[in-house]
């Protein structure tokens, strides 16, 4: 999970913040996730890992975002 209750999603500022937060969170879950080859090349399985982890935030972060400027 991102905390975001500290964040003013209204401005790009708190957006970046939160965009940060997510990337670092994305990592770590696929970090986990992931089997290390020793190697600085990410295996495909840590590359899908990634791209769905983002994916899968982008939109909950669109709902987020959404929900800021209606009011909620």
């Amino acid at each position: 999970s991102v905390e975001t209750a500290d964040l003013d999603l209204g401005t790009a500022a708190g957006q970046k913040t939160l965009d940060q937060r997510v990337e670092k969170a994305v990592r770590s879950v696929c970090r986990g996730t992931s089997v290390q080859t020793g190697s600085r090349i990410m295996s495909q399985e840590a590359r899908s890992c990634l791209a769905k982890a983002r994916s899968d935030a982008r939109q909950q972060v669109a709902v987020l975002l959404s929900n800021e400027r209606r009011g909620g």
